[in-house]
């Protein structure tokens, strides 16, 4: 089973960026922060948030929106 604290934690941190990006949608502000990779076409794309962890996303959005840690 998974942490049911990491819920608060990933919600107090997009709280937190939001507030500094109110000009960002929900979908702009957690895309920004996703790695590109190109594909066997050629073409760039977002890595697939459906397969993505909890933990790999708070490392994505803490680091393009550079917040530390508590």
């Amino acid at each position: 089973m998974r942490n049911p604290k990491r819920i608060n934690t990933i919600l107090e941190l997009i709280k937190t960026i939001w507030e500094k990006n109110p000009e960002l949608r929900l979908g702009q502000l957690i895309g920004n922060s996703l790695p590109t990779e190109v594909g066997f076409n050629g073409l760039y794309r977002s890595v697939d948030t459906y397969y993505l962890e909890d933990y790999k996303l708070e490392e994505y959005l803490r680091e393009f929106y550079n917040v530390e840690s508590k």
